[in-house]
């Protein structure tokens, strides 16, 4: 008996029909898509839009920026909007930028304040989506920033105008190492303390350190923009600000006056235009009333019996004036020197004697055919193309060493150009202006600006000076505690700063 059952065959597949499609996936995204595109676009085309806008602003910011350091500088007011195009169209490649430039600006709280620019930049931000679903495709993006110089120290009373004082030559060929500033721009020496009233501003790029202690300037040093080298440690320099293109040496050496919290040093800095730089050399064209074209040669004054009241100089135009002994008594006005001892080979020598020379002006020039009555050739001189650094160029051109009881002061008539100047030196001049006064030994008054655009002053001795320095270089030789006290001050230094 067959005890497997048979199995019954296997039915047959099931067949299952698909359901009808209705096409409503189709229809949603038919909706949708637009909508999808209308988010990607506003994400991605909004943020385009907004970094766009936010490059745009940077570089109106700085152009802003720009325009205003270009006014600081005393650029010209006519070029401005081409400074400020050119550097939105072409240094921040927005060639079809449209730049409106407004100095000073014609709208917002700085609206007509002298010394700010406000620039207005108009621009299209691209798009990528939006293009494709409204007319157009470019959206219009303008820009708007103000900035201005505001003052950022006390007035000065040292300025140092020579960027990158020039090593000597010999013959053109020979390069020895740069004298007289061998340190620093501004060079401190000696035994005492140097205290400024007032800002010392330095154009001098050399090295050395920032406020922070980091590396400023061209490069580490020395030399350095401004150095003091004391001899026993508590020399230092005190002043209520220090602003300088470069650096310093040590932070240690410098430091406030005294009722002052802090010292304001601010090192890398632009550069300080001259303070002097449109300033004609006399002439009675300049200045009549103190000008005179007497000639009267070569002049020396020493001890003389026969003159027990001491020997009278007046106003004109000398080849040299030397002071050895005796009395000398300058007269008010201008002295004009146009030559050199023939031995000395100093142009105002002032040595020794009594010097009696209230309300002068010594304009030293090297040019033997200076003409009083225009102040040709010195008059149409480029003075901003830095002279050779020569060995002729070392020797000092003024020397003032009177004996103590002596008064010497600027020039006093505050209608003339040249009021308060004592020293003014052919600006294409490099020769030292050296002074040298022991105040300690008596009771010496020296008053006055001693101006010499590329040259070297050295101010040695002890005492107080009521005197400001703008000059190419200087050297401090402190023996004995040294002041400066202006009897008159140069401009503050002025920052650029963005204000909208």
């Amino acid at each position: 008996m067959n005890t497997h059952a048979k199995q019954p065959s296997s039915l047959p597949a099931r067949q299952i029909k698909p359901a009808a499609r209705t096409g409503k996936v189709f229809v949603f995204l038919c909706v949708a898509l637009p909508g999808v595109f209308a988010v990607l676009a506003l994400v991605f085309d909004a943020g385009l839009m907004m970094t766009t806008s936010r490059d745009y602003q940077n570089t109106t910011d700085a152009a802003a920026y720009a325009a205003a350091t270009w006014t600081m500088m005393g650029g010209d007011e006519n070029s401005i909007n081409t400074i400020s195009s050119e550097y939105v169209q072409s240094h921040n490649a927005l060639p079809g930028a449209n730049v409106t430039t407004n100095s000073p600006p014609s709208s917002g709280p700085y609206q007509g304040v002298a010394g700010f620019s406000e620039v207005i930049v108009q621009g299209e931000s691209p798009s990528y989506f939006l293009q494709r679903f409204a007319a157009g495709g470019q959206q219009s993006i303008t820009t708007r920033a103000v900035a201005g110089t505001k003052t950022a120290t006390s007035p000065a009373a040292i300025m140092l105008l020579d960027a990158d004082p020039a090593p000597i030559t010999v013959a053109s060929i020979l390069s020895l190492p740069l004298y007289p500033s061998l340190l620093g721009g501004l060079e401190v020496l000696g035994l005492g303390t140097l205290t400024v009233d007032g800002a010392i501003l330095s154009n001098n790029t050399w090295g050395g350190v920032d406020e922070y202690g980091e590396q400023a300037g061209e490069f580490h040093g020395p030399p350095y923009s401004i150095a003091c080298t004391p001899l026993v440690p508590l020399t230092c320099v005190r002043s209520s600000d220090i602003r300088t293109a470069g650096g310093v040496d040590r932070l240690l050496h410098y430091d406030a006056l005294p009722g002052l919290d802090t010292l304001n040093l601010r090192a890398n800095r632009m550069p300080m235009p001259d303070p002097m730089g449109n300033l004609a050399p006399p002439s009675t064209a300049s200045d009549p009333d103190n000008v005179e074209v007497d000639d009267h040669g070569g002049v020396m004054v020493t001890l003389n019996i026969l003159k027990p009241f001491g020997t009278v100089l007046k106003p004109g135009v000398y080849d040299w004036i030397d002071v050895t002994a005796g009395i000398a008594r300058f007269e008010p006005g201008v002295y004009i020197i146009r030559g050199k001892h023939p031995i000395t080979g100093i142009a105002l020598g002032i040595t020794g004697g009594i010097v009696y020379a209230d309300g002068v002006m010594f304009y030293v020039t090297s040019n033997s055919n200076y003409d009083p009555a225009s102040g040709l050739p010195d008059a149409v001189e480029n003075r901003e193309v830095a002279p050779p650094n020569t060995i002729g160029a070392q020797l000092p051109s003024v020397l003032i060493s009177p004996l103590p009881g002596s008064r010497l002061s600027g020039l006093n008539d505050p209608s003339s150009p040249y009021h308060g100047m004592l020293v003014y030196q052919r600006p294409r001049d490099r020769r030292p202006i050296t002074i040298l006064s022991l105040q300690t030994l008596g009771i010496t008054q020296f008053s006055g600006t001693v101006y010499s655009r590329w040259g070297h002053a050295i101010l040695a001795g002890s005492g107080t000076f009521n005197s400001s320095f703008a000059v190419g270089t200087m050297r401090v030789v402190t023996l004995g505690n040294i002041s400066l006290r202006p009897s008159g001050y140069f401009p503050a230094a002025s920052d650029v700063y963005l204000v909208e």
